[in-house]
C-alpha cells in the first residue's frame, strides 16, 4: 500500500506550518502498516522540512521525489529504504560555518539512494546510526558529506560533486563507539575540498576517476586526502586509486594493507605510513611533488612492490623496507635530486627488476645488490653509497659481480650487456670519486672484454688482456708487478751464472755446473749476478754501452735484452697501478 503526500495535500500534514513529522502518531493516525510505502513528491516549499522520528518499522520505505525542501531529518528512526530522487534541499549561502540541513541521527536504515539531487547544506550520518548501503548518484552536496560514529556496509558516490567528504570517528555523544564502513567507492566524482577517513574501520576503498581539486584558500590547508585506521585495527584488505586527478597531498597511515593499487593518476604529493604491505602496485602515475614510504628508521615490509611507468617530479624516498618476493621499478623517471632508495633489504627470494628505468638523480644507499639484475637499466647518473655487492676474491685482486653474470649463457650479446653494465657502474663510482669500488667494477669490465675477445676469436686482444691481468690485475695491483719484477731479477741472475758475465776482469761462467767446492765464491758470484740483473732493470743504454756486463757473450746479451723488455713492461704496469693507487 502506498501513502502519498504531495503538493495538493502536504499542508494538511504540517506541524507548526513547516514540519512534516512522521512519527508513531502519524503512522497510527493515517493507518500506515509496517510494509507500506510513504511517497512524498512534488512539494516546492523551501520553508518545509521533513522530520522522521521515533518509529521502528523495519519494512517501511520512504520515497521523496521532485521536491524542494528546507531539510530532511531522521532521529531515532528505523525504516527499510529511503529514496531521495530529484531533490533540491535548502539554499546556497556563502558562509564559513554551515549547519547541516540533512542528517540521520541514531537511525537504522537498510539503504539510502540519492539520485540527481542537490543538498546545499551537507549530508550527515552520525551518532551510532546504522545504514547498510548509501548510494549517491549524479548529485551535488555542498558543505560536506559526513559520516560520524556510525556503521555502513557500503558507501558509493558516483558522478557527483561534493564539497568535502569526511568519514571519521568523533565520539561526541558516547565514548567507545565503533565506526565501521566496510566498502567505500568514490567514482567519477569531483571533490572541491578535502577527503578524510579518520579512525574508521574499513576493508576496501576505491577512488576511480575522482577529481580532488586544489584549494587556494588559506583556511583549507588541512583539507588534504587523509586515510587512517583506529589503532586497534590491524589491516585493510584493499585500496585502489585509479585514473584520478588529486591536487592535494595524499597521506595514508595504516598498520597493514593486503593490496594497494594505483593506476594512471596525477597526484600532488603522496605519503604512505605502514608496517606491512602484501602487494603494492603503483603504475603509470605522475607525482608532482614528493613521494614517501613510511617514517625514516622504522622497519617495514613489502612482499610485492611494483612501481611502473611513473613520472616522479619531486623527491622519492623509500627507506628501511624489507622486500621478500618482488621488487620492480621499471620504466620510471626521477626528476629531482636526491631521490633515495635507502637502507632497504632485498631477500634472496625476491625477484628484482629495474628494467628501462631512468635512474638519474637516484641514490642507492646501504643496499645489498647481490640479487639485483642490471639488465636494461639506465644507471649512467645513479649514485651508489655504502652498498654491498657480490664480491669475487682472488689472490691479487677483488672484483664485484652482478647477478646478470651468473645468468649469462656466454653468447656475445649477453657478454656485451654485462660489459656495459660494469662500465656504467665503474663510471658511476668514478663520478663520485670512489676509485676503490670503481676499480673493482673496472676489473669485472676487463674480465668481460677478455671473454668477448675469446668468444669472437680475437686471440691477439685476448692474449693482451690475459697478460694485463696476470701482470698487474688490469692495473689494479701495485704489489703484483713488483713481485714479478723481483722474480725476474732473481731468475735472470741465476741464468747469468750459467750463460756467463764479466765481473771486472774475471769471467763468471759456470757452464751448467755449480762449483760447490768453494761455496763462498759461488755466493759472491751469485751476488754479482744479482747486481748485474738489477742493473738490467733499466730498459735503456748506460753510457756508451747497451749491454752492461755481457759484451762478447751472445747468450747473455739475449737474456739481457729479454730482461730489459720484460722490465719495461713490468715498470710500466707498476707505474699504471701506482697512479691508480694514489687516486684511491
Amino acid at each position: 500500500m502506498e501513502f502519498k503526500i504531495d503538493n495538493s495535500n502536504y499542508k494538511e500534514h504540517l506541524t507548526n506550518d513547516k514540519l512534516i513529522v512522521i512519527n508513531d502518531d502519524f503512522i497510527t493516525k493515517n493507518d500506515i502498516s509496517s510494509t507500506d510505502l510513504i511517497k512524498i513528491e512534488k512539494i516546492d516549499n523551501k520553508e518545509v522540512m521533513l522530520y522522521v522520528t521515533g518509529i521502528e518499522l523495519g519494512d517501511l520505505s520512504i520515497d521523496i521525489e521532485h521536491c524542494s525542501l528546507y531539510g530532511i531529518f531522521f532521529e531515532n528512526a528505523t525504516i527499510k529504504d529511503l529514496k531521495l530522487l530529484y531533490l533540491d534541499i535548502s539554499e546556497y549561502k556563502e558562509a564559513k560555518f554551515k549547519t547541516f540541513k540533512t542528517y540521520f541521527d541514531n537511525s537504522n536504515l537498510k539503504s539510502i539512494w540519492m539520485h540527481d539531487s542537490k543538498f546545499y547544506n551537507g549530508f550527515l550520518v552520525r551518532n551510532e546510526s546504522v545504514i547498510e548501503s548509501i548510494r549517491i548518484n549524479d548529485s551535488s552536496i555542498d558543505h560536506s558529506f559526513t559520516h560520524y560514529d556510525s556503521n555502513s556496509t557500503k558507501i558509493e558516490v558516483e558522478s557527483s560533486n561534493v564539497d568535502d567528504i569526511n568519514f571519521e570517528k568523533n565520539d561526541i555523544h558516547k565514548k567507545g563507539i565503533k565506526s565501521i564502513i566496510e566498502k567505500i567507492n568514490i567514482f567519477r566524482t569531483e571533490i572541491r575540498g578535502g577527503f578524510k577517513i579518520t579512525e574508521i574501520e574499513f576493508k576496501e576503498l576505491h577512488l576511480h576517476k575522482a577529481n580532488i581539486l586544489e584549494s587556494k584558500e588559506y583556511s583549507d590547508y588541512k583539507k588534504d586526502v587523509y586515510i587512517s585506521l583506529p589503532k586497534e585495527v590491524e589491516e585493510v584488505d584493499k585500496i585502489e586509486i585509479t585514473e584520478c586527478n588529486i591536487d592535494r597531498t595524499v597521506v595514508i597511515s595504516l598498520n597493514n594493507i593486503k593490496d594497494f593499487y594505483s593506476y594512471d593518476c596525477r597526484i600532488f604529493s603522496f605519503r604512505i605510513n605502514f608496517w606491512k604491505i602484501l602487494n603494492f602496485k603503483f603504475i603509470k602515475n605522475t607525482v608532482i611533488e614528493n613521494i614517501f614510504w613510511g617514517f625514516q628508521s622504522r622497519l617495514k615490509t613489502i612482499e610485492k612492490f611494483v612501481f611502473k611507468n611513473c613520472d616522479i617530479k619531486g623527491q622519492f624516498y623509500l627507506s628501511d623496507t624489507h622486500f621478500s618476493k618482488e621488487l620492480s621499478i621499471t620504466g620510471t623517471s626521477f626528476n629531482s635530486y636526491p631521490s633515495f632508495f635507502d637502507h632497504n633489504k632485498i631477500y634472496d627470494t625476491c625477484k628484482v627488476d629495474f628494467e628501462y628505468t631512468n635512474l638519474t638523480n637516484f641514490v642507492f644507499q646501504d643496499i645489498n645488490f647481490k640479487n639485483v639484475s642490471f639488465k636494461n637499466i639506465d644507471i649512467d647518473n645513479a649514485e651508489f653509497k655504502n652498498c654491498e655487492w657480490d664480491l669475487v676474491t682472488k689472490r691479487f685482486f677483488n672484483r664485484f659481480k652482478v647477478q646478470d653474470e651468473n645468468k649469462t649463457n656466454n653468447e656475445i650479446e649477453n657478454l656485451l650487456i654485462n660489459k656495459n653494465v660494469y662500465s656504467k657502474l665503474k663510471s658511476s663510482f668514478q663520478k663520485n670519486n670512489d676509485y676503490i669500488n670503481s676499480g673493482k667494477f673496472y676489473i669485472s669490465e676487463q674480465e668481460s672484454k677478455k671473454e668477448i675477445s675469446l668468444k669472437s676469436e680475437n686471440y691477439f686482444e685476448y692474449v693482451l688482456l690475459l697478460l694485463h691481468k696476470n701482470i698487474s690485475s688490469y692495473g689494479e695491483s701495485v704489489s703484483k708487478p713488483l713481485i714479478l719484477l723481483l722474480i725476474l731479477i732473481v731468475f735472470s741472475a741465476l741464468i747469468y751464472l750459467f750463460t756467463g758475465f764479466n765481473s771486472g776482469e774475471r769471467l763468471v761462467d759456470y757452464r751448467f755446473a755449480l762449483n760447490l767446492d768453494n761455496t763462498s765464491q759461488t755466493l759472491k758470484d751469485f751476488l754479482q749476478s744479482t747486481i748485474f740483473s738489477i742493473k738490467n732493470i733499466v730498459p735503456f743504454s748506460v753510457g756508451n754501452r747497451f749491454f752492461l756486463n755481457g759484451f762478447d757473450i751472445k747468450a747473455t746479451q739475449v737474456i739481457e735484452l729479454i730482461q730489459k723488455i720484460l722490465s719495461l713492461i713490468l715498470l710500466a704496469s707498476f707505474t699504471e697501478s701506482f697512479v691508480r693507487y694514489l687516486k684511491k
